[in-house]
C-alpha cells in the first residue's frame, strides 16, 4: 500500500517511471483477471494494454489516494464488461494457460484437468457472478467497492457473490463425482 501512494503521486506527477513500476507490479494480476473474466488471451491482452495506455494519458487526473491495485481491477473489469456489450454472446474462446514445461507429467496433468475444471464452472456463471467472485476473491476487493463500481447495492454484490459460490460448488462436484 506503501508503493501504491509513491506510484500515484508518481502517476499524478507524470512520472513515466512510476508507470513502469506500476506495470512490472500489476501486470501478472491483472492479466489472469482478464483472462478469467475475459475468457480469451487475445482479449485480455488487450484490456491490459488499454487500462495501462489510459493511465500513461490520464494518470495525472487520478483521484484515488491508496489501493490502486483495486483501482486497475476495477479499470480491467470495466473494460471487459465493455469488450462483452460490444460483441455477439458467445464469441469468446476459451482461455488456455501455459504451464512450464519443467513440470512433472503427472502433476501436470492433474494440474491440467483440475484447472480446467474451475475454468469451464466459472465460465458457465452468468457475467455479474464471475465478475464479482473473481474481483473479491482474485483482486482482494471489497463488496462495498464492488458495489460502488458495478453501481447496485451491496446486498446485490453479496447475493451474487453467493449464487455463483453456490452454482460453483454444484458444478464442481458434478465435475468431481465423474
Amino acid at each position: 500500500m506503501t508503493n501504491d501512494k509513491t506510484w500515484i503521486r508518481g502517476l499524478q506527477n507524470g512520472e513515466s517511471e512510476a508507470l513502469r513500476a506500476v506495470y512490472s507490479a500489476y501486470k501478472n494480476e491483472l492479466f489472469s483477471l482478464a483472462l478469467v473474466l475475459g475468457r480469451d488471451r487475445a482479449r485480455a491482452e488487450d484490456a491490459l494494454q488499454d487500462v495501462f495506455v489510459h493511465l500513461a494519458r490520464k494518470g495525472r487526473l487520478l483521484t484515488i489516494r491508496d489501493n490502486l491495485k483495486g483501482y486497475l481491477a476495477m479499470c480491467v473489469a470495466n473494460r471487459i464488461r465493455f469488450y462483452h456489450r460490444r460483441e455477439r454472446p458467445g464469441s469468446s474462446l476459451a482461455a488456455r494457460e501455459q504451464i512450464e514445461d519443467t513440470v512433472q507429467p503427472e502433476a501436470y496433468l492433474c494440474r491440467q484437468e483440475s484447472t480446467e475444471q474451475v475454468r469451464n464452472a466459472l465460465e458457465s456463471l452468468p457475467d455479474n457472478q464471475r465478475e464479482v467472485i473473481v474481483l473479491h476473491l482474485h483482486s482482494g476487493l471489497t463488496f462495498k467497492a464492488i458495489a460502488e463500481q458495478q453501481d447496485v447495492s451491496i446486498n446485490t454484490v453479496q447475493s451474487r457473490y453467493r449464487y455463483g459460490l453456490v452454482k460453483l460448488r454444484t458444478l464442481l462436484n458434478g465435475e468431481m463425482e465423474r
